[in-house]
């Protein structure tokens, strides 16, 4: 019978590949590819990239224990978040009253991010040191082009293993 408790989140860096448990279904995924950039107003589903993912998938499952080894159900290619600085937007957009951003906010700093996003908007002092230097117009007056090709850099060094 197909046990998959032991599984919840597995990474194999050396092959940019990983397995998850996303609860009623598992996933594999790929982040070893080129970056593929979303233009603003696009959905955050985009189109699945044969060529790049389904080599990525099957080395993927070749690494699963052949016991736990499964058909993936569906294919989603997913949008990834990257800033120019690696760092989440997090905090109210000084031009637009009553509107606060959370963005590219990973596993890692999820947690902390919505406990000083719910600090934030109760109007007291989340206790994180430094919190300004999340603050969504951090890029405003640069250069689109610019910050685009920073944020691009990020996605290809974020998991660099040489």
């Amino acid at each position: 019978m197909f046990r998959r408790s032991w599984i919840r989140f597995v990474r194999w860096p050396e092959h940019h590949v990983y397995a998850r448990d996303h609860g009623e279904r598992l996933g594999l995924g790929t982040y070893g590819h080129r970056p593929l950039p979303v233009t603003p107003g696009e959905s955050a589903q985009q189109p699945w990239v044969t060529e790049q993912f389904d080599p990525a998938i099957a080395t993927a499952l070749a690494l699963l224990p052949e016991a736990t080894r499964f058909t993936p159900a569906e294919r989603l290619n997913g949008v990834f978040s990257m800033t120019p600085d690696n760092l989440p937007l997090l905090g109210p957009v000084a031009h637009v009253a009553g509107l606060w951003l959370a963005e590219a906010i990973w596993v890692t700093h999820a947690a902390g991010s919505a406990a000083a996003l719910a600090a934030l908007l109760r109007g007291e002092d989340p206790g994180v040191p430094h919190l300004e230097t999340l603050r969504p117009g951090r890029f405003a007056g640069q250069d689109g082009d610019d910050l685009t090709r920073r944020a691009l850099k990020r996605y290809r060094d974020i998991y660099a293993t040489a």
